[in-house]
């Protein structure tokens, strides 16, 4: 009688041990899955103990099981099961936050306090900088004013003083310091990507056509005007519109008419530009989109084995739709970029063409 009372005994308080042993490492969840099963190993393999109805609070345990997938271990009355992670919200016993997870919060926030402070006194060390150079500047060519050839000379140096700045803010590899695309610049201004920016091109278009079944090519000479930015037209995409005119008729009109042809050509396209990689002031980007294009030229014609009597004129005039796809490369000075741009036209035929551009950062 005396040793069952001992056994019993012995099996509560082993009872109440383990329950507080369980407690202590448990933490409160909520079942997020309509139907979340609980397994008798931590595996999708293993056999399903039960399974739990959304909404329904349990503990769970801190430590994390299983190999190709993770559970939490779950005591309940069926028994011991293990549950997947992704079935459950865990929260902190009593609905407070884990200690571990203020830990990690309070590191967090301290760390970002502590960036911040030193990306503060970088660009006040910067601007003290640039103050100073400017006021070295201003003082050098008040000095040396009686003697225009130092002066060109000393600009030039203050200018390489410049770029070596430059080169040291982006470490001498332009794709060094690479970032966020939606991140200012340690000067304030915004990335390439996203300024809004117009201004000149000049370049040539490989320019081919079908005559009569025959193979046309010439190269164009072309300048423009073009504008770059986000929301200039739509809001939303960054777009890209050039205008690019091309005046005089190309040499195979010239080589058939027996006068000095005249005309124009323009060339109208709206991309959607793509980044490809960017890196303080560089930026690598794709762009694609629609082509308009129409020609006017006036030539006079002999015909073959004619005479001057026999000449006619024509009036040549035409409307293309097409398309264009291009891959660039630009480089911000200040408020200033340039661009070279290689693209490849599909009209009847297609032709390639190259430009180089300068565009000013209006906002």
């Amino acid at each position: 009688m005396f040793d069952r009372i001992k056994l019993r005994t012995l099996f509560i308080l082993s009872l109440l041990v383990f329950g507080t042993l369980w407690t202590q490492g448990l933490l409160a969840a909520v079942v997020t899955q309509e139907s979340a099963f609980v397994f008798t190993e931590p595996s999708f393999d293993s056999e399903v103990l039960t399974n739990l109805a959304k909404g329904k609070k349990i503990s769970v345990s801190k430590k994390i099981y299983g190999n190709y997938g993770k559970f939490y271990k779950v005591k309940l009355q069926e028994g011991v099961g293990y549950i997947a992670i992704i079935d459950v919200d865990v929260k902190a016993s009593g609905g407070a936050e884990n200690v571990s997870d203020k830990k990690k919060k309070k590191r967090k926030k301290k760390a970002k306090k502590k960036k911040k402070r030193k990306k503060k006194a970088k660009n006040k060390k910067k601007r003290k900088k640039k103050t100073a150079n400017k006021k070295r500047k201003k003082k050098k060519k008040s000095a040396r004013s009686r003697d225009r050839d130092d002066d060109d000379f000393d600009d030039e140096d203050d200018d390489d003083d410049d770029l070596r700045d430059d080169d040291r803010d982006n470490s001498g590899d332009i794709f060094a310091n690479e970032k966020d695309f939606s991140k200012p610049d340690v000067d304030g201004e915004p990335p390439i990507y996203f300024m809004n920016m117009m201004g000149g091109f000049a370049g040539y278009y490989n320019y081919q056509e079908d005559i009569n079944g025959l193979d046309a090519k010439a190269n164009l000479p072309i300048v423009g005007f073009r504008i770059t930015g986000p929301d200039f037209l739509i809001s939303g995409p960054v777009l890209d519109f050039n205008l690019a005119l091309s005046f005089g008729a190309p040499k195979y009109l010239q080589d058939v008419a027996a006068n000095s042809p005249s005309g124009f050509a323009v060339f109208a396209d709206l991309s959607i530009v793509f980044p490809i990689k960017q890196a303080g002031k560089n930026l690598f980007y794709a762009s694609v989109g629609p082509l308009i294009h129409y020609s006017t030229y006036s030539l006079v014609v002999i015909p073959i084995g004619g005479t001057v009597d026999d000449a006619v004129n024509f009036d040549l005039q035409e409307a293309k739709v097409g398309g264009v796809l291009g891959v660039g490369y630009g480089r911000r000075f200040g408020r200033l970029i340039g661009k070279i741009d290689g693209r490849f036209y599909l009209e009847r035929k297609s032709y390639l063409g190259v430009n180089i551009s300068v565009q000013y950062h209006y906002k």
